[in-house]
This record gives structure tokens, C-alpha cells and sequence, in this order.
């Protein structure tokens, strides 16, 4: 186990209104943590090895659009963590979008690690009405975690798994940890009491359920997965065998880790990982939505589809490489 950072992610504190203008915005993308919190930030950049964007994402620039607009969100095997920026699947997948269509493919990563349900449903609330994406990629993470705000505008991460082995390693005195760090983790013990597999299931499930309507409403070409840990799938599958979830988007395999950042100390998939699961998706998609992807690249081909864009001021993810 890593543990070179703290297990459990630090606090946020804001104002009611920058709590509402930073994670729940009526008009653009929610802000990461990372550009909040200038100590994790400074580590970021330092241990993903890519810069962020001006959201605080190691993704395009949400300002660069192409004839496809591809939106993924998760947890940190979203996010790339371990892999360089290049290595991620959402990389691979636009080059293979890019090459079966030709045209120009825009990554937009939402993966932040340690995130939940929680924080995939509540950035998609604001960030599809945004970023309007033509493609959206869920990988649901472990079902025990959460999201916890309180009235203070602070914002924590509960990991169910996590907090026990934190618990671990402060009693025997492995590591030694921060104020912080001690301070949060008595707090999250409150929640971790009320923690339990139904309650699991049943978050899972509202949170599904409010991106599957969300997503379906728009009518827009998505589907989602899981992760690889055996503990998850057999969570998520356990869920699905309930009914309440509907397995119609859902991709027929999950991000399989057949290699790992470092098998002694990161478990994060690595570059064979991502490049294996980089093709599971372009076949996916392709497999279901090639006609409405061949149409998107015929119109961005027409003159009067770009003038349009340019009179609204888009830009194409062809400026990304000159950035």
C-alpha cells in the first residue's frame, strides 16, 4: 500500500457561495479540489507527471472542442494515476476515434482519485450542461465510498476500505501522520458507524439512477463499467442482479488491470491496462454508435457547420499540441 500521501484527502473549507460556485455551478464545470488546495496541487503536478488544465484536471482544456467530444469520469484509474498523460486510456481512445473517423477528438478526463458515485453524478449535473459531450464514460470506483459536506462548505472523501486500514496504522504507530490527517480521520469514524452493504447498494443505485436519466434525456451515446478490484465487481454485480439497475449502456467488460504502476506498492493499472481498455471502448462504442459518430464527423466536415463554430468562438482540439 501507498503510503507516501495521506490516506484520507484533506478539507476544503469555503463560504456557502463558493461552495455553490465551486462543486455545484449552474454555468460551468465544477472546480477540482486540487486547484483549491495549494499543498495537494503542489504534490499533483509532482506525482502525475502532466500538467492540469485551468479546472484543475489532467485533461484538454474544456474550452477545446473537436468534431467528437469525449467525456470520462471516475476515480484515479480515470484519472491515469501512476501512467503518464499519454499512457491513459482516454488518450488511446481518442487516437482511435480520431483515425477511424478523421477527425479531431476532444479528451475531456473528470477522473480525480479517491472520488465516489457521489462525485461522478454531482459533476455531471453541471458539467454536461456545460460541456455538452457527445460521448460519456462511467467507471463506477468502490461502493463503500462517499462524498460528506457539512455546513461549514467542507468537503471530504469517506473511503470504507481505507479509513480501517488508517485506523491500522495509527494504532501501531506506522506513520506519522498530521493534525489534519488525525483530526479528519475521528470525523469520518461517525460516518463510517452508519456505513453498511445496504446502504452501499442503495447510494449506488440513486446515483445510477439519476445519470442514467440524466444522460438519457439528452440522448447521448454513454455507457458505464466498473473497476477492477474483485470486491467491486462483486458489489456492482450483486447490485444489478436487484433490477434497479438497467444493464442496457452498460460496456460488456470492465477496466481489467493485466499490469500495474509498481505490483510491490501501486495497484493502479498500468500502461498495458490502459491501452487494453482504450480498445475495449472504441469497440464498444463503435460496435453501437457508428452511425451517429460517422454523422458527427460528416457535419464537422461541412463549411457551414465550422464558420458557425467559429462565429461562436469554439476552438478544436487541433491547438491542443501547440498549447
Amino acid at each position: 500500500m501507498d503510503i507516501s500521501e495521506p490516506i484520507i484527502s484533506g478539507e476544503i473549507k469555503l463560504s456557502p457561495k463558493e461552495f455553490l460556485e465551486n462543486f455545484f455551478p449552474g454555468v460551468d464545470v465544477p472546480r477540482s479540489p486540487y486547484t483549491l488546495l495549494e499543498e495537494q496541487l503542489e504534490g499533483y503536478i509532482k506525482n502525475q507527471e502532466g500538467r492540469l488544465n485551468r479546472d484543475g484536471y489532467r485533461s484538454d482544456d474544456f474550452l477545446l472542442r473537436g468534431a467528437i467530444n469525449v467525456l470520462s469520469i471516475g476515480c484515479s484509474n480515470v484519472e491515469g494515476s501512476g501512467v503518464k498523460p499519454l499512457e491513459v486510456f482516454t488518450e488511446h481512445l481518442r487516437i482511435k476515434l480520431e483515425e477511424n473517423y478523421g477527425v479531431p477528438v476532444a479528451n475531456w478526463n473528470l477522473g480525480m482519485g479517491g472520488t465516489s458515485a457521489d462525485y461522478v453524478s454531482r459533476t455531471l449535473l453541471s458539467a454536461v450542461n456545460v460541456l455538452s459531450p457527445d460521448i460519456v464514460i462511467v467507471v463506477f470506483t468502490e461502493p463503500t465510498r462517499r462524498e460528506v459536506f457539512d455546513e461549514g462548505g467542507i468537503i471530504e472523501r469517506y473511503q470504507g476500505v481505507r479509513i480501517k486500514e488508517f485506523g491500522n496504522l495509527i494504532e501501531n504507530k506506522t506513520v506519522k501522520f498530521r493534525e489534519r490527517d488525525l483530526l479528519l480521520y475521528q470525523k469520518l469514524l461517525h460516518y463510517h458507524a452508519l456505513s453498511n452493504p445496504t446502504d452501499d447498494a442503495i447510494n449506488a443505485i440513486r446515483n445510477y439512477q439519476l445519470i442514467k436519466l440524466l444522460l438519457d434525456a439528452r440522448e447521448m451515446m454513454w455507457g458505464f463499467t466498473t473497476i477492477f478490484d474483485d470486491p467491486v465487481r462483486a458489489s456492482y454485480e450483486a447490485i444489478v442482479e436487484t433490477g434497479l439497475i438497467n444493464t442496457s449502456n452498460q460496456i460488456d467488460d470492465f477496466f481489467q488491470a493485466v499490469d500495474y504502476v509498481d505490483p510491490g506498492v501501486d495497484h493502479h493499472p498500468g500502461p498495458k491496462s490502459h491501452l487494453r481498455f482504450g480498445q475495449v471502448l472504441f469497440d464498444w462504442f463503435v460496435s453501437r454508435y457508428n452511425e451517429r459518430l460517422r454523422h458527427l464527423a460528416v457535419q464537422y466536415r461541412e463549411p457551414s457547420y465550422r464558420n458557425d463554430a467559429s462565429t461562436l468562438g469554439a476552438q478544436t482540439v487541433g491547438a491542443i499540441n501547440s498549447i
